[in-house]
């Protein structure tokens, strides 16, 4: 009896999976909109182990100037935000929305990292940028796997920088805010790739990206999970 219990909920299943499958499919060759709600985490990418190096103003030596050398080392930052798209039944597809990303730049202190007198005790340097971007994308479907790319249109970033000492305080060196592309290009590139997974009545798509920004001067990578939570 269990066994023919189990054969049916199997059976009930994979006519479930086929049925989703072939509603997903319908709904691909037919024009239609779709807001989705993502969250995902990013990374710059490095491609060499150079040192950085940077002067900037010395906030405890009354105007002066330090010279610092760090290395780069990798640093997660987190990022979410909401799509709006509009499927055509050629499989183009156009999406914007408003997402919130934040880019961390991190560096350490190395063997021949130097300063002037008061940041000897400096270990690490932190950049962080935390933007409010517009996506403009043109995407293309394959069955279940898309291809976007375009451009992304910062229009508020907050830029700050942070230096941490041996014994883990911190101290803000710099804090700047800027409004539709004033620390950067009004827009710069970016190339995204996912695949929909039917989940009942909504589609969960992993995906993975990068970007390019002129005012990090590396590519970023992400990845993360995009929700489709309702249709039209």
């Amino acid at each position: 009896m269990i066994n023919v219990v189990k054969i049916l909920i199997s059976v009930c299943l994979l006519l479930s999976n086929r049925i989703n499958a072939q509603t997903y499919k319908a709904s691909n060759d037919q024009s239609i909109s779709n807001f989705s709600c993502y969250l995902g985490i990013n990374s710059v990418i490095y491609f060499d182990d150079e040192y950085t190096a940077d002067t900037l103003s010395s906030p405890v030596a009354q105007g002066g100037y330090y010279v610092y050398k760090f290395k780069r080392i990798p640093s997660i930052s987190f990022e979410t935000g909401m799509y709006f798209s509009h499927s055509f039944r050629n499989k183009i597809s156009l999406w914007t929305g408003l997402n919130y990303v934040q880019r961390r730049e991190m560096s350490e202190k190395n063997q021949v990292s130097y300063y002037d007198a008061g940041f000897e005790n400096v270990t690490k340097s932190l950049y962080k940028y935390d933007n409010f971007e517009i996506p403009a994308l043109l995407g293309l479907s394959f069955g279940n796997f898309k291809i976007k790319g375009g451009v992304m249109f910062p229009i508020v970033s907050f830029e700050s920088r942070r230096l941490i000492t041996d014994n883990g305080d911190n101290s803000k060196v710099t804090s700047e805010i800027y409004l539709i592309g004033s620390n950067s290009s009004w827009f710069y590139p970016c190339l995204h790739l996912n695949y929909d997974i039917m989940i009942t009545r909504y589609v969960v798509s992993p995906f993975l990206s990068i970007d390019y920004t002129d005012y990090i001067y590396f590519p970023f990578f992400h990845i993360g999970a995009l929700l489709t939570i309702s249709k039209g």
